[in-house]
């Protein structure tokens, strides 16, 4: 029986080899590998268009803004103003906006070690639970035990 794929396909980049490719959000695994270099790939958004192959410059312009935090949402735009043309102009666009993409960063970040910090307090709270019912167990044999 075949399965039904939800979601919707997003593009992802292979910096190696400067390809870029389609995927599932739904069946997303963190770094999936190039399916033709086998290297590590990005998520790099839903508007993302790749550039030539041989156009090395603007690869590395997009590894640039990749590495500094941009991905191609469609919402950043209007936060950030018109995404460079260049490599030289990426260095400039990324002073410019050094400040916004910071803050952004750091609310990812904290984001990040919040769910961290819940996820920690939930595993926490299930092995408080496991070991109160491991003693409630134990007091009910004992009792059985006395009878």
């Amino acid at each position: 029986m075949k399965t039904k794929k939800l979601g919707y396909l997003i593009q992802c980049a292979c910096f190696h080899c400067r390809k870029s490719f389609k995927r599932s959000i739904a069946t997303w695994e963190a770094g999936p590998k190039c399916p033709d270099c086998g290297s590590t790939t990005h998520l790099m958004g839903r508007t993302f268009r790749a550039p030539s192959v041989r156009a090395t410059k603007q690869w590395r312009k997009v590894e640039m803004l990749y590495q500094a935090g941009i991905r191609f949402s469609g919402t950043q735009s209007g936060e950030l103003g018109q995404f460079p043309d260049t490599l030289q102009e990426a260095r400039a666009f990324l002073q410019r906006n050094q400040e916004t993409l910071t803050a952004r960063q750091f609310r990812a970040e904290h984001a990040r070690s919040k769910a961290h910090q819940d996820e920690e307090r939930q595993i926490e709270e299930r092995r408080r639970l496991a070991q109160r019912r491991k003693n409630q167990q134990a007091r009910r044999l004992r009792l059985a035990k006395l009878k």
